[in-house]
């Protein structure tokens, strides 16, 4: 969802005009680490002349600690890597205070424009100038669908200036899809002659037509994945005939491919959209299970138990790639880790790593029907199951990291995770017994050892209270200083994101393992 943290003020040079101004602002967005996304009219303003003499600066709205005055930092010399052809876009290149690091980034949308949805966002229009400074205003309305030809799409605002020309300032402003953290497109200019109430926006998915872009958000990160996919798919599938056979004819995906398992494999990476493989694949699945309540057989098993495995190496392939890019940025790699992610469910959260890692999905068993399952590197995870004092100190850590921690109870919930941890990975080689304090050392070094075919991690919501919230950011913290090789990732997926995953990802969830 958007985040005011993440808004950047842009300020561009100009030579003077005879009206004494020098520059011109604008709106711009992370869609990267350090990359930037903004309307390239800002950057390059017409008629005027930007002075080249002069630095591109911007200010971070959450973090105005810059080097310059009143908190700017000058961005480098020739900071544009890259700008569209047609379309009003711009990337700069942009690195971001550390203390905003673990909020992330916006995830470009590649969907076509929905007819009628709410979008929101906020921007620094000239509506929001407060003497010599100016201040962020934040927006929301509803967004119209875009014909095939149109180069933009249009939304209306609900609560727009007084002035159509108050709206300067506004260009580059994302405009998310409420409630999610994907940008459908960045601000152009407003309407003429509908008091303010009317934005042309250039739309996301247009922009990630372009092959240069694909490669700057991790496009090709993806291609090099398909390529490994086919071949590791297509062994799965050759493992069962007869799982070939169902999906050809019962998924509605490969009807006219033939029955390699290769050519099988690729008419499935092609496919883009995810849902459809996954229904699909599931309605393969049914038929199945279906046969095996009449005749239950070798066979039959191992078919399942191929589009078992094949739905776990798909999903994370097909999820949308800058949304993956965006979590591999933040996640996979050496140093510990403290990150945000969009969704709702530690089951996506699963896919999501998976995806960024380039593997299939790894769960726990299914507890029942409508249970969302865990991965399996979602730590801390008991030494061994069953055990009722190790089962309960898991459930009341899972329970404190859902949002329901209370204030000053975070030490006690660290020193269960140590427990846990500690009893999972500490492997004592003899002699005299260890500290607590060893004994963690001990537990981080073995998690280490054990994260080199994917990244460990632990999720957490932050809960209402404030007092509370602060105590576990303070907590996760340090404990992320201990256990380096650990992701600690917030989930911040509301109920609008619930039940998007439980549509996109439900027919999926029910072909995973369950208890009997």
């Amino acid at each position: 969802m958007f985040k005011r943290d993440l808004l950047v003020r842009l300020f561009i040079p100009i030579h003077p005009k005879s009206d004494g101004s020098n520059g011109k602002v604008g709106t711009a967005y992370p869609v990267g680490l350090d990359l930037i996304l903004t309307a390239a009219h800002v950057v390059f303003p017409e008629p005027e002349t930007r002075d080249e003499a002069r630095p591109i600066e911007v200010l971070w709205q959450s973090s105005p600690d810059g080097p310059n005055a009143r908190g700017w930092y000058p961005l480098d010399k020739n900071p544009v890597v890259w700008r569209h052809p047609n379309l009003d876009a711009v990337l700069l290149r942009c690195a971001r205070p550390k203390s905003l690091v673990r909020f992330g980034f916006g995830s470009l949308s590649s969907s076509p424009i929905p007819d009628n949805d709410r979008w929101s966002s906020a921007g620094y229009p000239d509506a929001g100038k407060r003497d010599d400074d100016r201040e962020p205003v934040g927006f929301h309305g509803t967004t119209h669908v875009m014909a095939e030809t149109d180069t933009d799409f249009e939304v209306d605002v609900e609560a727009a200036p007084a002035l159509e020309t108050d709206w300067h300032g506004a260009s580059g402003m994302p405009i998310f899809l409420k409630d999610r953290n994907e940008i459908l497109g960045i601000a152009r200019e407003y309407r003429p002659k509908f008091s303010g109430k009317k934005l042309r926006v250039v739309p996301i998915c247009r922009l990630l037509k372009d092959p240069d872009l694909q490669q700057l958000l991790g496009y090709s990160h993806r291609e090099q994945r398909r390529t490994t996919l086919v071949k590791d798919l297509g062994k799965v599938l050759g493992k069962s005939t007869k799982a070939v056979a169902v999906i050809r004819d019962e998924s509605g995906l490969c009807r006219e491919i033939t029955a390699a398992p290769e050519a099988i494999a690729g008419a499935l990476t092609d496919e883009t959209d995810l849902e459809a493989v996954v229904k699909g694949l599931r309605a393969s699945y049914d038929a199945i299970r279906k046969d095996r309540t009449l005749a239950d057989n070798a066979e039959l098993r191992d078919a399942e138990a191929v589009l078992v495995e094949a739905v776990q190496r798909l999903v994370p392939f097909l999820c949308d790639w800058h949304r993956i890019a965006h979590v591999r940025e933040q996640c996979v790699g050496p140093g510990a880790v403290l990150a945000e992610i969009d969704c709702a469910f530690e089951m996506v959260a699963e896919i999501y790593m998976a995806a960024a890692e380039g593997r299939q999905t790894e769960y726990r068993i299914r507890r029942s029907e409508t249970d969302y399952p865990e991965g399996k590197r979602n730590r801390p995870a008991p030494p061994i199951m069953g055990i009722a004092d190790q089962d309960t100190k898991l459930d009341l850590v899972r329970s404190d990291l859902s949002g329901k921690l209370l204030a000053g109870t975070w030490n006690t919930t660290r020193d269960r995770i140590d427990d846990i941890m500690i009893g999972s990975l500490s492997r004592p080689a003899g002699g005299p017994p260890m500290s607590r304090k060893e004994s963690i050392e001990d537990a981080a070094s073995e998690l280490e050892n054990i994260a080199n075919s994917g990244r460990y991690y632990l999720t957490y919501r932050l809960p209402a209270d404030e007092r509370a919230r602060r105590e576990l950011q303070a907590g996760l913290e340090t404990l992320a200083a201990d256990y380096k090789a650990l992701a600690i990732l917030q989930l911040t997926g509301g109920a609008p994101v619930a039940k998007e995953e439980r549509r996109k990802y439900g027919a999926f969830n029910q072909m995973l393992p369950k208890e009997d």
